[in-house]
């Protein structure tokens, strides 16, 4: 009868060795998985943080265009062909209402001698209808041009170059590249501040592209 109480204390303490053994074994098994939960949950946190990207045409949209240009003249007698190359920062200051800043560099293929020459302009594109994936609008300017020599022939080095055209924008890719492309109306005036005979004056049409970057 004295062996009974033994066995039960063995029983006893067998019982609660292997109760603290399972209890550490949970632990060490929760443990690694509240954490994968917890990393998963900040990594769902921080992407919810993320602000979406703008749409074309909402305000703060901006991008890097890269364009060509040729300027055929339009005047009686006129065989120039005026090219370009150019860069333009866009912003889009309201919505489809954009800002754009825009350097360029010039051959001018003119009666007479050839020139070469730098343009910075700024202009103005209502995009008046806007589908996101493209779009068309009407735009104007105003540009300063310095040449090497007579920009036209006859005239000064010094010009400037207001503009007004349309044209129309297509999404290329899903990260908001798009093509840029479009007509206007081409002058070069040193508005007179030679004299008459010093302003002889040139309009053309352009036709005009490029890729719009946005970043």
């Amino acid at each position: 009868m004295e062996r009974i109480p033994a066995r039960i204390a063995f029983a006893s303490s067998l019982t609660f060795f292997a109760g603290s053994t399972l209890a550490d074994a949970y632990e060490l098994d929760a443990s690694p998985a509240s954490f994968s939960m917890t990393g998963a949950a900040s990594r769902l946190a921080a992407e919810d943080a993320k602000p979406a990207p703008k749409s074309f045409g909402s305000p703060g949209w901006q991008a890097i265009t890269i364009g060509v240009g040729a300027a055929f003249g339009a005047t009686d007698g006129d065989s120039a062909t005026d090219v370009n190359g150019s860069i333009a920062w866009n912003y889009f200051l309201v919505q489809d209402f954009e800002f754009s800043l825009e350097g360029a560099g010039w051959y001018f293929n003119q009666p007479g001698e050839d020139q070469g020459g730098g343009s910075a302009s700024i202009a103005f594109r209502w995009h008046f209808v806007n589908r996101k994936s493209w779009s068309l609008f009407a735009e104007a300017g105003i540009g300063l041009l310095g040449a090497g020599g007579e920009v036209p022939t006859g005239g000064t080095s010094f010009n400037f170059l207001p503009r007004a055209g349309v044209g129309f924008t297509y999404q290329l890719t899903d990260s908001g590249v798009r093509f840029q492309g479009g007509v206007r109306w081409h002058h070069i005036s040193n508005a007179r501040i030679n004299g008459d005979s010093n302003n002889p004056s040139r309009d053309g049409v352009m036709v005009f592209a490029g890729i719009m970057l946005p970043f």
